[in-house]
């Protein structure tokens, strides 16, 4: 067959071996959806015979994501990671119980990437804990990191993603606009919390932090109380 979409979603494949894909090596397939498949265990070369593979869908298959218990503390899909096709653009991880940034997995993928789904994980003290700042990746422009148990937000998290143009946190119990949510390449914004806690916005953040870029700045349900004309000047 000659394919450019491969949906196997909600099927309880559990294993992927080795050559599974080998009868797919010719056809175009750029997008594979392996999204609550049960996945435990997939050949590190699997994927890689989906040479022009643009998208991939992990969603909610967490024993693929969850580190081993021994030293480096390796996850499965960091042995995938590095041998995944370098078309591979967009990949989608949500909803795995990741509670730590998959750093080994981001640093093999941070030449192609330009948009990142790890919505539905647990992130509380982003940039805070070891591991929790992004590396390097020049390409990503979009990240989602909705529904992520966001609370506080380090100044640093983001400096590596210099070419983020979207970056969403919604249903995250954030109590303020931190000034490492403020980058200058982002021409969206999205935050969204859901609760009764008063929410900082400092006043005057945006002289501090250029957003020549921003066009879309959403702070809703937040429990935001006032604005003054300094919230917004600069």
């Amino acid at each position: 067959p000659s394919l450019n979409v491969l949906d196997l979603s909600y099927n309880p494949l559990k294993n992927i071996p080795r050559f599974a894909f080998r009868g797919l090596r010719t056809s175009p397939i750029k997008y594979l959806n392996l999204a609550n498949c049960q996945l435990t265990n997939v050949d590190s070369d699997a994927l890689g015979d989906l040479k022009y593979l643009e998208r991939l869908d992990l969603h909610f298959n967490p024993d693929l994501l969850k580190p081993s218990f021994e030293y480096p503390f390796t996850s499965q899909f960091d042995l995938i990671a590095p041998k995944l096709p370098t078309t591979l653009a967009d990949l989608d991880v949500s909803s795995n119980s990741i509670v730590y940034l998959p750093l080994q997995s981001l640093k093999a993928l941070n030449s192609s990437l330009t948009t990142l789904n790890l919505a539905g994980n647990f992130f509380p003290r982003l940039g805070f804990e070891d591991g929790e700042t992004f590396p390097e990746m020049p390409r990503l422009k979009y990240l989602n990191l909705d529904d992520c148990g966001v609370v506080t937000v380090a100044d640093s998290t983001f400096s590596n993603l210099e070419s983020l143009e979207k970056l969403s946190l919604l249903h995250n119990p954030l109590t303020q606009l931190y000034p490492g949510l403020l980058l200058p390449s982002l021409r969206s914004l999205k935050l969204q919390m859901d609760s009764d806690v008063y929410f900082h916005f400092p006043e005057n953040l945006f002289m501090e932090r250029k957003m020549e870029r921003l066009e879309e700045l959403r702070i809703e349900s937040t429990f935001l109380v006032n604005i003054t004309k300094d919230h917004f000047s600069g």
